[in-house]
């Protein structure tokens, strides 16, 4: 990360930058005062073009803005297109507050010069990782996650947020197939990469096929807010007089549908919540429902993830950086052969 601050002079940024920058007069328009930051953290300075019809246009830009909050504190402003944050600004305004859990403070939304995109502020979580190898970590998310599905379900507005059902990631990984169905007809891959190609096209055959397996699972579980990317890059711990809170971030893949994503265990960076405390936070509320069931869920959860990671894969796909893709798309294509192993037994 890049520090911009009156120390930096001597890479040709001064204090006058800092005045000037498009974070900082978009929240000095929020915040009605004068006070600058007394430094800029670039944390994601992205500008995507539009170089492959696979790839997402997203010119997302996250700032640290250096003790400008309440007390000092820091700000994190994000700048993204304000078609897509209609549902996060919901979800900040409308549905986390009225949760009974650790959430991040909201400041609010400016409009940016260009009126394609918009600012969001909100308070900064800090340092401290989360670790999924750690028993304590899990049992955190595994409590948090459990008291946000039961909590939310009494919260009108987030039943409008969009569906995350079975339907969402069946209309994904349809759409995925076909994108790569595409990429192989019209790029140059060795053997060994269009052969690869080939049998996550396969996979998705499969999954498709037992899709009606999967939709009975989902069928029996409430439906609920979904974080969409429960992962360990959107997460972070606080120490509070009892102990340690959690602190999730990045609501842009949220919605309303079963919990499933947010359960899985062990794939890629998810947070993968302690299976036994989540259900002891809900079995109350879900009496018909038993462990066994939330199993299974989970397991639905690590399909539904990897869906996602194969359509972000496909976003990324660019000629010019083949060999990222297939870096990605052979991990997608491991992960699927063992998720395909669990649904096997479904059917029995």
């Amino acid at each position: 990360m890049k520090l911009i601050s009156d120390l930096d002079r001597k890479d040709g940024v001064d204090a006058s930058s800092i005045a000037r920058h498009p974070a900082t007069r978009a929240w000095l328009k929020l915040t009605k005062h004068s006070t600058v930051p007394e430094g800029i953290e670039i944390i994601q300075e992205r500008v995507r073009k539009p170089e492959s019809i696979y790839r997402r246009n997203d010119k997302a830009c996250v700032y640290k803005l250096m003790g400008v909050g309440p007390d000092g504190a820091h700000v994190i402003a994000k700048r993204r297109e304000s078609a897509a944050v209609a549902s996060e600004c919901l979800i900040y305004d409308n549905v986390l507050p009225y949760l009974p859990v650790s959430v991040l403070r909201y400041y609010g939304l400016v409009p940016d010069d260009d009126q394609q995109f918009c600012w969001l502020f909100l308070e900064d979580a800090g340092e401290q990782d989360y670790c999924s190898e750690l028993e304590e970590h899990r049992v955190l998310a595994g409590r948090w996650l459990g008291t946000m599905n039961v909590s939310a379900q009494k919260v009108c507005a987030a039943a409008q947020l969009p569906d995350r059902g079975s339907d969402f990631y069946l209309a994904t990984l349809l759409a995925s197939r076909e994108t790569l169905r595409t990429i192989l007809l019209g790029s140059k891959f060795n053997d060994v990469d269009s052969a690869m190609l080939r049998a996550v096209i396969s996979h998705c055959d499969i999954l498709e096929r037992r899709w009606d397996a999967i939709e009975r699972i989902c069928s029996r579980v409430p439906r609920t807010l979904v974080h969409g990317d429960f992962a360990a890059q959107n997460a972070r711990l606080r120490s509070v007089p009892t102990g340690k809170s959690l602190i999730v971030l990045d609501w842009e893949e949220a919605g309303w549908g079963v919990p499933a994503i947010d359960l899985a265990q062990f794939v890629g960076t998810s947070l993968s919540p302690d299976l036994r405390t989540y259900y002891a936070a809900v079995q109350f509320s879900w009496p018909h429902l038993a462990l066994a069931d939330f199993e299974k869920l989970t397991a639905v959860g690590r399909i539904f993830r990897l869906i996602s990671s194969l359509d972000w894969t496909n976003c990324g796909y660019r000629s010019s950086a083949a060999d990222w893709y297939i870096e990605k798309l052979r991990w997608c294509e491991h992960e699927l052969v063992r998720g395909l192993r669990v649904t096997q037994t479904w059917d029995h």
